[in-house]
């Protein structure tokens, strides 16, 4: 019997625990002290070519306006095998949307490509119209292509945004039978690329590991970045750019090479390793463990060191599952990246810990409140033995910054502190 193609839901981890079980309805289907939905896991990213950021799009002249976005969800859910009376946590409900905006011989790359890599892994055309519209099929997994002109692109229209004249837009939706996606989540791309580009902060000259002062720091509010949750097991940041081909790793460059830009030709041509792949973080989220970094933040808040809930952007949970409250600030609009924050009344300070600058506001809000803003991070990670250095963008002058990682940090505050 030959392949049937994808089935949802799909199991990502098989014959769960008791214990995997049990986490799962307490921290993810009916979490209690986290704010966000644990369930999901969504993405999203817009790349495209400006003057501004030429350094990393290579833009070169003015006709340079290439555009690559990507947004994708995934629902997961426990899946009940009756017959072996066994869990197995699966991909309920998938969504990814690929969409660029490229001159019109690599459109044409781009769709060759995507033509020999659909018959490599077996889908089934059940609709099409041409080239500009076309619909394919692997069991309850479907990919619709879509190519037209940025001039019949609404938004763009409303934005006032022209292209060249051998522009044109190549998108592709990948899809479960069972989703079903409203407008307002569909328009989300294009209202975050309509917030313009990123602008870099300033960095100052904080003061380097007073560690003679840091009694004087608490009681604290904590925010968190990836930093803690890295440590803990689940990948980085670049893991995602790698996977979902946003940035070239070894050049920092934004991707915008149809034969670099693997994401939807590999999900085409191995739709089975594609999604493994693609739910990996998720999958790494939810097995990893709370290190003791996590359990000496519930120390300090038993002691009334850290105050508020924490302020987080990972969807790990892993402050939860110590019994802490969490804020999840996790969001994509440049203009309104964080939801307004009250900070604890009894917080002298903002401890960032992990974190880079893609939530710079929450400092800039804690500042203004009169939080002394405290980093904790190593500048820098490891690549097999070779440390890479990736210093903050954030600090300013009058903040502290103790050079070290997260659990460097935990084991100094229970030397010092606790």
């Amino acid at each position: 019997m030959g392949d049937i193609g994808i089935k949802f839901p799909y199991s990502v981890i098989g014959n769960l625990s008791a214990s995997d079980v049990e986490k799962w309805h307490r921290f993810y289907k009916k979490p209690i002290i986290c704010s966000r939905n644990s369930c999901c896991e969504e993405g999203l990213w817009r790349r495209t070519q400006n003057v501004k950021n030429r350094e990393q799009s290579d833009w070169e002249k003015s006709d340079d306006m290439r555009r690559r976005m990507v947004h994708y969800k995934y629902g997961y859910d426990l899946i009940q095998d009756e017959k072996q009376k066994r869990f197995h946590l699966g991909i309920f409900d998938f969504y990814l949307w690929w969409h660029v905006c490229f001159p019109r011989d690599e459109i044409s790359i781009y769709l060759n490509i995507f033509y020999s890599s659909l018959q490599f892994g077996g889908w089934r055309r059940i609709y099409g119209l041409g080239e500009h519209e076309q619909l394919f099929s692997y069991g309850d997994l479907y990919i619709r292509i879509l190519k037209y002109n940025p001039v019949d692109n609404i938004h763009d229209r409303i934005c006032q945004r022209q292209f060249p004249s051998d522009y044109l837009i190549l998108e592709v939706s990948v899809f479960s039978s069972e989703n079903y996606k409203g407008e307002n989540f569909l328009q989300k791309p294009w209202k975050i690329l309509g917030t313009g580009i990123r602008t870099r902060d300033k960095r100052g000259e904080p003061e380097l590991n007073p560690w003679f002062r840091l009694q004087d720091f608490f009681p604290a509010q904590i925010e968190l970045g990836c930093g803690p949750s890295i440590e803990a097991g689940i990948p980085p940041l670049n893991y995602l750019h790698n996977v979902y081909c946003v940035t070239n790793s070894i050049t920092d460059k934004f991707i915008f090479s149809p034969y670099e830009d693997k994401l939807v030709s590999s999900l085409m041509k191995n739709p089975r390793e594609s999604l493994m792949l693609l739910s990996e973080v998720y999958r790494s989220c939810f097995v990893s463990e709370p290190t003791n970094f996590y359990c000496s933040l519930k120390d300090m808040y038993d002691k009334g060191l850290i105050v508020g809930p924490v302020i987080t952007n990972n969807f790990d949970g892993l402050s939860s599952r110590v019994g802490l409250n969490e804020l999840y600030v996790r969001r994509y609009e440049e203009s309104h990246v964080i939801p307004k924050i009250d900070f604890h009344p009894q917080a002298k300070s903002l401890f960032v810990i992990g974190s880079h600058a893609d939530r710079r506001r929450i400092q800039h809000a804690a500042r203004e409140k009169g939080l002394l803003v405290v980093y904790v991070d190593p500048e820098g990670y490891c690549v097999g033995d070779q440390f890479k250095s990736y210093p903050l963008e954030s600090p300013q002058d009058n903040d502290i910054l103790f050079r070290v990682t997260a659990n460097e940090f935990a084991d100094k505050i229970r030397e010092i502190i606790l």
